[in-house]
């Protein structure tokens, strides 16, 4: 049997499609990653920070770190405003977009771990090694 080098060259260079995708689906997009030594996970919210949090928790199971993190981001959300309902002089929105931030940068942590155990998973397999740098828009 011959092995199609084009096609494992292909794959090789987009292993991480499946983890982005999954991410967009969960309501993060991720603009772009750089894996190994001082990696990297860039990103945005598809839609809001609460209703990617709130997707994630319904989707991922207690074990999952993600699901952790968006379960931490709705708590302290709910903190939030019912603390700005009993104090009328807490700026709600301020402390709102500090929480969007933290989630953000929490979700950007999780990815990056998840790129790389599967980049990790596909070189231990047979020897892809696949990129380790991506931004949007290449190819």
């Amino acid at each position: 049997m011959e092995t199609n080098w084009d096609l494992l060259a292909e794959l090789a260079n987009r292993w991480h499609e499946v983890v982005c995708h999954e991410a967009k689906e969960m309501g993060f997009k991720i603009t772009e990653f750089a894996l190994g030594r001082g990696g990297r996970v860039k990103g945005t919210f598809v839609d809001s920070a609460s209703a990617t949090a709130t997707r994630i928790v319904a989707e991922h199971g207690e074990a999952c770190a993600m699901h952790a993190t968006a379960m931490e981001y709705l708590k302290n959300r709910a903190a939030l405003i019912a603390l700005s309902k009993r104090d009328k002089g807490i700026s709600l929105d301020d402390g709102l977009h500090a929480a969007d931030e933290e989630f953000l940068t929490s979700l950007c942590v999780d990815y990056r771990a998840v790129l790389t155990r599967e980049m990790e998973r596909l070189q231990s397999n047979g020897g892809l090694f696949g990129l380790t740098y991506w931004r949007e828009g290449d190819r």
